[in-house]
C-alpha cells in the first residue's frame, strides 16, 4: 500500500471503523473497513482499499499533482500552513478581525 491512501483515509474518513475481524465477513454501509484490511493477505483488491485509492486518484487529478509523494508533501505543507494560521489567528480577537478583512 502506498502511502496516499492511507493518510487521505485518517485525515478524511468520517466513518465508525471496527477492529473485529468476524466482523469484516459481514459488510454494512457506513461502516469503515480499512483497517480490518491492512491485517488480510491477499491478491483480490479490498472495497474500501480500493475507494481510497480511487480516491488518492482524484486527490492527485484535481491539483494536477503527479505522484502519491508530491501529493503527501502537498498535505504536509496545508497541515504546516493550517497550524501557523492558527497560531496567528490565536494570538488575539484583533488579528482574527484583520485576517477577515483580508479575506473580504
Amino acid at each position: 500500500m502506498t502511502k496516499l491512501p492511507g493518510l487521505l483515509h485518517l485525515l478524511l474518513c468520517q466513518e465508525q471503523h471496527l477492529y473485529d475481524m468476524m466482523k469484516l465477513q459481514h459488510r454494512h454501509d457506513g461502516i469503515c473497513y480499512f483497517y480490518l484490511e491492512e491485517q488480510i493477505t491477499t491478491e483480490k483488491p479490498m472495497p474500501d482499499h480500493v475507494k481510497w485509492d480511487l480516491i488518492s486518484e482524484k486527490f492527485k487529478s484535481s491539483l494536477n499533482l503527479k505522484s502519491d509523494e508530491e501529493a503527501v508533501e502537498f498535505i504536509r505543507q496545508v497541515i504546516k500552513m493550517s497550524a501557523e494560521l492558527r497560531e496567528l489567528i490565536d494570538g488575539s480577537e484583533n488579528r482574527l478581525k484583520f485576517v477577515n478583512q483580508l479575506l473580504i
